[in-house]
């Protein structure tokens, strides 16, 4: 068999899929071969979900008289398949996609959502074992059963030195640092192989445990331990050694926000989509095009992913113009809008389309703020009409003009990390006192009694909402934080730091979580005397404007008053987030705004 030809593919039809069966008989590993099916006629298969990573086809499979070259971690989990008899048909799109077929691949990758849906199992491959792998699979269902009956009040103070948990030195706390770094928990295909499945099992190496009992410890862990995982991530030898361009989640949070995915997809309350690919920049990918190809099947519409051409022959950034053109017409909040500030962004996206392959260059996503009405939500007498072009990147939408930036902080609001430390004249207090302390300059600067209309700062700085689900409560938090500013003064110049309570703490903790949600942004104020957070790219002279079915508002520049404009960002402005409860005369004169 070592001279057999490499495995051809012959050609796929219409609505098929290529199923990977195991040949009963000869018991060995050669025992395999494809089969093509009708998706809607195939037997009951189960499906693959795992990491490519970098990793190049060496191993070689029998297919028949024929082989195929495959990844080593894929030839590991054919073995350890070999011994389960429930598994006689499994999609491995490594296997049953013609990597060769471009055409193929793009009609493939439109009947992801079929494919995974129609699975009787997903299998969640983490890979083969490792040293601890074993050890962290063994651990996770006991520790899984112990922290639910376990007091919260330990859990919540000193849960890694409780008495009932694994001591600080225990080698199950490495052994789940890495577990949860696998690849599998960053890869951006795995969002819709797991949301979508009916049912899921998890295997390393030869351990394996139902999705359930994986996903309920990582919740456990997210939500109730956090002082135990901290730790255990700050002793481990490869703390801090990330890229913080690209920063990822713990593994253990990927899971939670899959599996909460999971069950909004079951109830029938999924996500926006703007959501999933949002969570896809977070992610890897070894190709950019699939940061919106890898998410189409998350689409809720048959038709508009149909409209959706694939092509992996494009640059990144023309898949991503295609994709924002068929679907702006069709995002009701105008998600895109929010989303389209970016890091970095070639020079043949317009202002209005996100780069999916940077990170955003703000902290949050207005369109997610709850109570935010200032374009009048969908459903009201206006909409959002945009219309796109066919010959052009220029794009029309519906709106009004409300106001323009006088004066704006040069500085951003700093995001905090756990590497760069707090203290001294370059530490992160430092860099929060600055920026606040220039909020307040530019603020006096619009409101000279600052005392009579301080909580419209207060409010500006963090958009109104204590989170982005929870809008800000009717308490004066200015004591809050004026003690914030002069902690952060006394750990920048070295003195001492003004005592608090226990509940003064707690107050001024959740007062610099809603701060630390706005990062990336820059606090202005407008010609008409408001104040507001921006962009982290708004600039003097910037035009505030409402687009008709959109939450927030946006910003609008103009270099050529003829013109379009370009898109700045989304953005806060007090007094002006509820417009369909303000009188019709206080709105602009009704106007189409060109954006490209």
């Amino acid at each position: 068999m070592d001279k057999a030809s490499p495995y051809g593919y012959s050609s796929l039809p219409l609505d098929s899929i290529r199923l990977l069966c195991r040949d009963d008989g000869a018991g060995s590993s050669s025992n395999w071969s494809l089969s093509q099916h009708v998706l809607n006629d195939a037997p009951a298969f189960f499906a693959l979900s795992y990491a490519w990573g970098a990793e190049k086809p060496t191993e070689k499979v029998n297919i028949k008289q024929s082989v195929l070259k495959i990844t080593l971690s894929l030839s590991i989990l054919l073995q350890e398949l070999e011994a389960r008899c429930d598994v006689c048909f499994i999609w491995i799109d490594q296997m049953c996609i013609n990597q060769l077929d471009e055409l193929e691949k793009a009609v493939q990758v439109k009947m992801m959502r079929d494919i995974y849906v129609s699975a009787q199992k997903v299998l969640v491959w983490l890979g083969p074992s490792t040293e601890g792998s074993n050890l962290a699979m063994d651990s996770i269902a006991p520790l899984d059963e112990l922290i639910g009956v376990l007091p919260l009040d330990i859990l919540a103070h000193d849960d890694i030195n409780s008495r009932l948990l694994p001591g600080q030195d225990d080698p199950v706390w490495p052994a789940l640092v890495d577990f949860y770094a696998r690849p599998w928990y960053h890869r951006l295909w795995v969002l819709q192989e797991a949301i979508l499945a009916k049912d899921l099992e998890v295997l390393c190496g030869n351990r394996s445990m139902p999705w359930a009992t994986f996903a309920s410890f990582a919740t456990k862990l997210h939500e109730l331990m956090p002082l135990a995982w901290s730790r255990a991530s700050h002793a481990h030898p490869s703390y801090g050694a990330y890229d913080s361009a690209q920063p990822q989640l713990p593994g253990f949070v990927s899971i939670r926000i899959i599996d909460n995915m999971r069950s909004g997809e079951a109830e029938g309350s999924k996500p926006a989509f703007w959501e999933y690919l949002s969570m896809g920049q977070k992610c890897k990918v070894s190709n950019p095009l699939d940061r919106v190809y890898g998410l189409l099947g998350l689409l809720d519409s048959e038709e508009l992913i149909r409209s959706i051409d694939i092509q992996y022959d494009w640059e990144p950034w023309q898949g991503y113009l295609h994709f924002c053109k068929v679907y702006i017409e069709r995002d009701p909040d105008l998600a895109l809008f929010s989303m389209a500030g970016s890091r970095s962004k070639p020079k043949e996206l317009p202002s209005w389309c996100p780069n999916f392959d940077s990170m955003p260059h703000v902290g949050s996503i207005y369109c997610d703020y709850s109570g935010f009405c200032a374009g009048i939500k969908p459903g009201g007498p206006r909409n959002s009409r945009i219309q796109t072009s066919a010959t052009s990147n220029t794009i029309t939408v519906p709106g009004f003009r409300m106001d323009r930036v006088k004066a704006v902080t040069r500085a951003t609001h700093p995001l905090p990390n756990s590497i760069t430390p707090w203290k001294g004249p370059t530490g992160q207090a430092a860099k929060h006192e600055q920026y606040h302390l220039e909020c307040l300059n530019v603020f006096k600067e619009a409101y000279p009694a600052m005392a009579t209309d301080l909580q419209a700062l207060l409010r500006s700085l963090v958009a109104g909402h204590l989170s982005r689900y929870q809008p800000l409560p009717a308490i004066d938090f200015s004591a809050v934080h004026f003690k914030l500013l002069d902690t952060w003064t006394a750990m920048a110049s070295g003195g001492a730091i003004p005592r608090s309570s226990a509940k003064g703490l707690a107050v001024m903790g959740q007062w610099l979580g809603a701060l630390s949600v706005q990062a990336f942004r820059r606090f202005f104020v407008t010609e008409a005397g408001r104040v507001g957070i921006g962009s982290g790219s708004i600039e003097k002279g910037d035009h505030v404007c409402v687009f008709y079915s959109a939450g927030p508002l946006f910003l609008l520049r103009y270099v050529d008053p003829d013109a379009p404009a370009e898109l700045v960002g989304d953005a806060y402005v007090d007094g002006l987030m509820d417009l369909e409860n303000m009188p019709g005369d206080t709105r602009g004169e009704d106007e189409v705004f060109k954006i490209c």
